[in-house]
């Protein structure tokens, strides 16, 4: 994923100020995330933002942010104190409700296929974008927004007031192509236990009419 400028000033500014805040050098930060100086200086002094979210969720994780904070910076938001609670308020949870929804339609997803490709049962997806609900678990708000083509923490950073981030369209393509893959692979598997089924009953229909016409003929012999 490749950010603007403006959004690796943003979090730059932003972890450089709560690092200062916390009284910590660039080293002790650096220890803390265990994530090599040279990455850290880079964000801090250059706005480059590191590549895999892991590096940046543990940059986050040693400031006392939550999981996904980066990204919901970068993408205009705030960070999530990971020592409290995530509390939502309604109108937070409506908001991603409403940019859920305007999200499936836009790609052109039934809710119904939207829980299947995430892999979030049914009544979450529609509690979420009925009520405004937001699913307590991050993995399950991330598997929602993967779905839509959101890369991990966008959820997080709608809720928080920005914007979630796009995926590369082959990025986004990828997971959607894998869980349908799966849900292939389940339907086949149901699919062929049916067939057995239905087999065994062919066959216990089958045995029975034989049976009785058997029973008819002794009874005709009689």
């Amino acid at each position: 994923m490749t950010y603007t400028e403006p959004q690796g000033k943003r979090l730059a500014a932003r972890v450089n100020e709560v690092r200062q805040s916390k009284g910590l050098t660039h080293q002790a930060l650096s220890t803390a995330a265990q994530v090599s100086r040279p990455v850290l200086s880079r964000l801090i002094n250059h706005g480059e933002v590191p590549s895999r979210q892991s590096t940046r969720d543990a940059i986050g994780a040693a400031l006392g942010w939550g999981p996904g904070s980066c990204d919901a910076i970068l993408a205009g938001g705030e960070p999530i104190e990971a020592a409290v609670p995530l509390v939502i308020s309604t109108e937070a949870g409506m908001g991603l409700a409403q940019r859920i929804e305007q999200a499936r339609q836009d790609v052109g997803l039934s809710k119904h296929e939207l829980a299947l490709i995430s892999g979030v049962s049914r009544p979450q997806v529609s509690r979420l974008i009925n009520h405004g609900e937001v699913p307590s678990r991050q993995s399950t708000r991330d598997a929602i927004g993967a779905a839509l083509g959101w890369e991990a923490g966008s959820c997080d950073a709608v809720l928080n007031g920005g914007e979630p981030t796009l995926c590369g369209s082959a990025q986004a393509a990828q997971i959607v192509a894998e869980r349908l893959r799966t849900i292939a692979a389940e339907a086949q598997a149901a699919a062929e236990e049916s067939e057995r089924q239905a087999q065994r009953w062919r066959s216990i229909g089958e045995n029975a009419l034989a049976a009785a016409l058997l029973a008819l003929r002794g009874g005709q012999g009689n």
